[in-house]
């Protein structure tokens, strides 16, 4: 998604790809500092952003952990 790269929906706090923007920042800038994220804590974040963004679903908080489950990708 570039619109990801771009730093999400402009004026919309609750899009999908706004949320995973920030939400894969602070896990760059907060490495070392606290327990970090393995791939697959990755992979649910993306993914679950994905799925909302494809839907057209707003969300509040990205969802990654791995050990409920993976995420089925929607196409």
């Amino acid at each position: 998604m570039r619109i990801v790269a771009r730093g999400g929906a402009e004026f919309d706090d609750n899009a999908p790809p706004t949320l995973l923007d920030a939400w894969l920042k602070a896990a760059a800038e907060t490495r070392g500092n606290r327990r970090e994220l393995k791939p697959g804590n990755y992979y649910q974040g993306c993914i679950f952003a994905w799925n909302a963004y494809r839907e057209a679903k707003a969300i509040s908080s990205i969802k990654f952990d791995a050990r409920k489950g993976l995420h089925k990708i929607t196409e």
